[in-house]
């Protein structure tokens, strides 16, 4: 690309049309403008010394199609003029630099000309604005502009008064134009002058300060010597390369408004406030010595304010706290270390408060309680959103400028022993988010950014200065630190080049003090909690140093119960990578010793942490315990569910959920391996069952120690024990059953509600294990006890009654006998809903099980739910309509109306039908309540009422099906309605584009109607990358759309695959979009057929880029990921395929081999999912039958296509679905290879 200088426009009018005439595009799609865009900043990045901003939108509807900056230094006011400059090419119709030739620059004649008034500063004549226009179409197809260059590089902002609700840029150096403009936007009758020298009552330092500005002052004054009583404020805007902007500042005292170099306010800078520098920098202002500064009396209030060189007073204040001469090499400049380290520490104070409450403590260090909760303090300070978000920016931009200076500043700031402690934490933490992230390609590329970017010595330096604040006396600057050691190491160890690390942290918890035993104990623990595989192997190598720390830590004749507690926390943590350890009988012996004598240390954390541990020992190896169960983990897992202390209760519970988990795991293989034949039983000691006698009991007496006022969210020792009994239950089968029946008949009746509750609750925990016969003739008998509880005085015990009706409703409906027990449930149910919203949960549960279970067959004419059908809706509707109800019970309520819709048998279709006009009408009475919102909280309710309104309009769109069509008009003007007042982050629009979709499902091509209405939301949401799950839907339904409308979408198509392909290439959006995506590419070829050869080679080469993503990490998440996009692929091939058969097949021809190239990855992969089995059995079966002339019989012959097909078909496990493809494929696959001699596989 030439990187010679940018060249000077044409000079006159004509020159410029014809130049602008010449710029006619034959097309001019979101490809189309994202090259362009790269091309102009490329070309921005080589040529122009300063920095711009590049935009590319289209004219109509106002998308974004393009916006980058050339290089660091752009700010907002850059988008403001992006915005001015293409409001004035979308009026104009011409490019903003042709209107500036036009009036020559005289902002004032453009706007008396066009009579724009207080609209002109919404208009800006400047170079930079360019519309596009495209071959045989009319008009403006859209706007590129760019921002940043010669004709704006000095400005001020005018922020006026805010009834004037409006801002606009004013070229600075144009004074009389300043001076012309503000007497207009403000009204003002009297002319305002420019005066040289102050008014009379306020001359006293102005020769002082003139002397120091190299110039007289601009005075804007009223002839009178008056203050204009208008006058809001003015901000001048900074800019690198001028020196002479002028600082406009508000007066309420009398005195005239005066103006400063920007570069010497320094009263107004940012770094006044912060609490490191603000304290001397206060001082420093009041001193009357330097002669670089300037001092002005304000003579009304008696304030002495010095002006001074902003770097020369940071100069002085570092020096003075870093030691003569501490910053004597640096260059000061706008970038420059010393500034970069000021705005850092800026951000760090501000960035702070959220870095330390989104990192708790995972032991007592610093501010830091036991229960992970941060204390009231430091640590707990709230910041405000936007400071935050400008804080994190300000980071983002230091390590933009300068990644390793960046580096070393935080990692001196973290080892700074003088430095506040938030600061030093919030230091470690952005030091260790710099090399992390949640998503594996982001963390990759800034793995590679310390291995790539950074000097050997800057490494060692920042890593040596963390290892030294883990010594530091302030445990949360210790433990930040240790978080940054363990991102470090994630890239180091896997390479061997931090060989030396864990040497040093062994030798640290041996030799150390206390802090730095603590810190280097939490370290290890960070550094083995990782998921990453490679990190994983390379730590098995380190097995020994690891135990050889943590045991050393964990053991009893450690006294400091923290460094205790941070060697337990980290044993848990590498539990995983000392397998040979573990396999060795002694050092197994001796883990265990330690352990089971951390659960009797007395102190509660210690004691949690060590049965934690034992929960993962048991997980990980279960095949080793049957000695430690027998010897000690019985009577010690007993002892600790019988503890006072919550923490230490719950984890001892959770180890026997472990236990019956692993069990039923285990039951569950071998029952797999003997049905196969093949395979290796694993060892079965059934635990469970030997302890169910003794544990049992003692899980039913903890369920009666219930808090009444926990919250559903509240994970507590009651709780814990009820999900034991449930996994007991199906560990153990029927014979838990006697145990339970003996404490649920003591216990029903108990005056103390506590006892009755868990009674109610420990029937409903087996209702799932025991055998079904078993477990029938019980329900029977406590059908109507439970239905007597659901009166009961507590509420708590009407809940969990319930609950259990709601268990046995979905695990044992056979139970229930739909003439004489299903109407009364469903009455009691009903009685229960209307009773209190605390069991509204459970008892909606209930109701959708039954409505789910007693449905029949799809599409039957009558089921057991038909002769309650009537009363249910009424009940609902009655429940829904009070003003006074709880809305929690309200949400309730009409989640279950939606299930019974659901549900609804061909006869009662009629009623729904009719229901339809009751939800709709509901729906529209909703509109003019959003002009009564006046608060978050209403906003909410709203809200979630209409949500709930069109999900039920929904369900009774896919109950009618087509039968809906009288109803559809009505429903498409509230949805569109709906949409149109729905406000930012709002959750409705993802209801009403279900609905949508729904109706379009219904309709079929009827739909088309409603298209060029719906069509612009359709595509803002499409373009809504910053609402994810709004996005997310829209694109979901232009699948639906497409394939209800068939070829009468392909109108709308090219919008389609536009935001599409936009949304395919945004690095705003997660990898999780682009399967859904490329599905959604195979549902558009579909449905129009030959017409999609118009995308095709553009979508074949996604697909082929696709398709060369492999899941090389074993990281869960992004196997996950690949087999999704796979599934996509297929997806989008399998649609593409359709579409060609339809006499385009050789338009195929370029990509066969590629296609077949990923069936054979899909065939190595084992693991395969069923829908990736069956969309390559689509794909196989199609491309055999796109071309019967055996084209590409060779391929067929291939041994793995025969056996990918018959390990589909065979698999006991998918679908019948999933099989008739298989079986259909391979009959395709034989009419190929039929008569044929075909090659074999190399």
């Amino acid at each position: 690309m030439s990187s010679k200088p940018i060249g000077q426009p044409p000079g006159d009018l004509e020159a410029i049309a014809v130049q602008e005439n010449a710029l006619v595009f034959r097309s001019f799609t979101s490809d189309t403008a994202f090259e362009l865009g790269m091309h102009i900043r490329k070309r921005l990045n080589a040529s122009a010394p300063k920095p711009a901003v590049v935009n590319v939108s289209f004219a109509n509807p106002n998308h974004l199609l393009f916006h980058a900056c050339s290089k660091p230094g752009t700010n907002h006011e850059n988008d403001t003029w992006v915005a001015r400059k293409r409001k004035t090419v979308l009026r104009w119709k011409c490019s903003s630099y042709q209107m500036h030739k036009k009036f020559g620059g005289n902002e004032q004649l453009f706007a008396d000309t066009y009579a724009l008034g207080a609209e002109a500063g919404e208009y800006a004549i400047h170079g930079g604005g360019v519309p596009v226009r495209v071959e045989g179409l009319e008009g403006i197809v859209a706007v590129v502009v760019v921002s940043g260059l010669a004709q704006e590089d000095v400005g001020l902002y005018l922020k006026l008064h805010p009834d004037m609700a409006h801002e606009l840029m004013i070229p600075a150096g144009f004074k009389y134009r300043i001076v012309r403009r503000m007497e207009r936007l403000l009204n003002s009758s009297v002319p305002l002058y420019i005066q040289t020298s102050l008014d009379k009552e306020a001359t006293r330092n102005s020769e002082k300060i003139n002397r120091m500005m190299k110039g007289p002052l601009l005075i804007l004054n009223r002839p009178d010597g008056v203050p204009n009583p208008k006058w809001y404020e003015i901000i001048a805007q900074v800019h690198r390369d001028n020196n002479e902007a002028l600082q406009y500042e508000k007066t309420t005292t009398g005195e005239l408004t005066r103006v400063f170099k920007f570069r010497d306010l320094l009263c107004c800078h940012p770094l006044a406030q912060h609490k490191e520098f603000g304290k001397d920098l206060k001082e420093y202002l009041t001193k009357e010595q330097g002669a670089a500064c300037v001092i002005y009396q304000r003579q009304q209030r008696g304030e002495t304010l010095k002006a001074c060189s902003y770097d020369e007073v940071v100069m002085d204040i570092l020096s003075m706290r870093m030691g003569s001469g501490g910053c004597g090499n640096m260059v000061v400049k706008d970038n420059s270390p010393l500034r970069v380290h000021a705005v850092m520490l800026t951000a760090l104070e501000s960035s702070s408060s959220t870095s330390d409450a989104e990192q708790p403590s995972r032991s007592a260090l610093g501010d830091v309680q036991s229960n992970g909760k941060i204390k009231n303090g430091e640590g707990a300070r709230k910041t405000d959103a936007s400071t935050r978000q400008n804080a994190e920016r300000q980071l983002t931009h230091a390590a933009e400028i300068d990644f390793s200076g960046y580096l070393t500043t935080l990692a001196h700031e973290l080892a700074n022993e003088q430095a506040q402690p938030h600061i030093r934490t919030a230091a470690g933490i952005a030091l260790k988010n710099a090399f992390s992230s949640r998503e594996y390609a982001r963390l990759r590329e800034v793995q590679e950014r310390w291995i790539n970017q950074i000097d050997t010595n800057v490494k060692k330096s920042v890593k040596d200065l963390a290892l030294q604040t883990l010594g530091s006396r302030d445990g949360r600057a210790g433990q930040s630190a240790g978080q940054f050691v363990a991102s470090i190491a994630a890239i180091e160890i896997p390479r061997n080049e931090w060989p030396e690390l864990m040497a040093a942290l062994v030798e640290n918890v041996g030799q150390g003090g206390e802090h730095l035993k603590q810190a280097s104990l939490t370290t290890i623990g960070y550094i083995c909690e990782t998921d990453d595989t490679q990190l994983r192997e390379s730590l098995a190598g380190y097995s020994n140093q690891i135990l050889t720390a943590v045991v050393q830590g964990a053991r009893k004749e450690e006294e400091n119960m923290e460094v205790r507690n941070a060697a337990i926390t980290a044993l848990s943590d590498c539990l995983d990578f000392i397998r040979s350890n573990f396999d060795n009988e002694g050092e197994r012996n001796y883990i265990m010793q330690v352990v089971c004598e951390a659960t009797q240390s007395g102190d509660v954390r210690i004691e949690a942490g060590a049965y934690g541990c034992l929960n993962r020992i048991m997980g990980l190896y279960y095949d080793k315990m049957s000695f430690y169960m027998e010897k000690a983990l019985y009577g010690l897992t007993i002892i600790g569910m019988k503890n006072e202390e919550e923490d230490v209760g719950k984890l001892a519970v959770e180890f026997w959920c472990t236990v019956c988990e692993e069990e039923i795991a285990i039951e569950d293989e071998n029952q797999m391996v003997q049905a196969d034949g093949s395979g290796e039983m694993r060892q079965y000691y059934r635990f469970a069952k030997t302890a169910a006698v003794e544990v049992v009991p003692v899980l039913m007496q903890l369920m009666t120690r219930q808090d009444e006022d926990a919250a559903d969210e509240d994970y507590n020792v009651s709780r814990a024990a009820y999900q034991c009994l449930q996994l007991f239950a199906q560990a153990v089968g029927s014979d838990i059953v006697p145990t339970v029946l003996t404490f649920v008949e003591a216990n029903l009746a108990d005056p103390d509600w506590h006892k009755r509750d868990a009674a109610v609750s420990a029937f409903g925990a087996i209702m799932e294990g025991p055998k079904e016969a078993h477990l029938e003739p019980l329900v029977k008998q406590a059908l109507p006890l439970l239905m007597e509880k659901l009166r009961d005085d507590a509420i708590q015990v009407r809940d969990s009654a319930a609950y259990a009706i709601g268990r046995i409703s979905d695990l044992l409906p056979e139970a229930i006998d739909p003439q004489t027990e299903l109407p009364a449930l469903i009455e009691a149910l009903f009685g229960g809903l209307s009773s209190n919203p605390k069991m509204a949960g459970s008892c909606c549960w209930a109701l959708m099980n039954l409505a789910d279970k007693f449905a029949g067959e799809p599409g039957c004419q009558s089921n057991a739910l038909s002769p309650h059908f009537q009363g249910s809706v009424t009940a609902l509707l009655q429940v829904t309509e009070k003003s006074d109800v709880d809305n929690q019970l309200r949400m309730a309520a009409y989640e279950v109306l939606n299930t019974f819709i659901t549900n609804a048998a061909n006869d009662c279709l009629p009623i729904v039908a009719k229901l339809s006009d009751v939800i709709i009408e509901r729906l529209e009475h909703t509109i003019p309540m959003q002009h009564q919102v006046v608060s978050v909280e209403d906003r909410l309710t709203l809200e979630e009422i209409q949500t709930s309104l069109t999900s039920g309009v929904l369900n009774i769109i896919q109950r009618l099906e087509g039968e809906i069509q009288p109803q559809a008009d009505r429903i498409m003007n509230i949805l569109l309605q709906m949409l149109s007042s729905a406000g930012p982050k709002s959750s409705v629009p993802d209801a009403i584009f279900a609905a949508t979709g729904g109706l379009a499902n219904a309709l079929e091509e009827d739909f088309v109607k409603y298209m060029d209405s719906f069509v612009p939301f359709l595509y803002n949401a499409l373009g809504n990358q910053d609402e994810p799950a709004l996005c997310s839907m829209a694109i979901g339904l232009v699948s639906d759309i497409t394939r209800s409308l068939s070829e009468k979408s392909q109108p709308y198509c090219d919008s389609f695959m536009n935001y599409l392909l936009n949304n395919l290439r945004s690095t705003s959006l997660s990898n999780q979009f682009k399967p859904a995506i490329l599905q959604c590419f195979g549902d558009i070829a579909q449905a129009i057929g030959p017409y999609f050869e118009t995308y095709l080679s553009v979508v074949a080469t996604v697909l082929q880029q696709a398709a060369n993503v492999n899941s090389g990490s074993d990281a869960y998440d992004f196997y996950d990921y690949v087999t999704s996009l796979r599934e996509g692929i297929m997806d989008a091939w399998s649609g593409i395929i359709l579409a060609m058969k339809q006499g385009k097949a050789q338009l195929l021809t370029p990509y066969v081999e590629s296609i077949f190239q990923l069936l054979s990855i899909v065939a190595q992969d084992h693991n395969r999912s069923e829908p990736l089995a069956r969309s390559a059995m689509g794909v196989i079966g199609d491309l055999a039958d796109a071309f019967p002339n055996r084209d590409y019989v060779n391929y067929y012959r291939y041994e793995w296509i025969q056996q990918l097909i018959k390990e589909t078909r065979q698999n006991r496990e998918f679908s019948a679905r999933t099989t008739e493809t298989a079986r259909w494929a391979r009959e395709q696959v034989k009419r190929q290879t039929a008569n044929f001699q075909g090659v074999q596989m190399s």
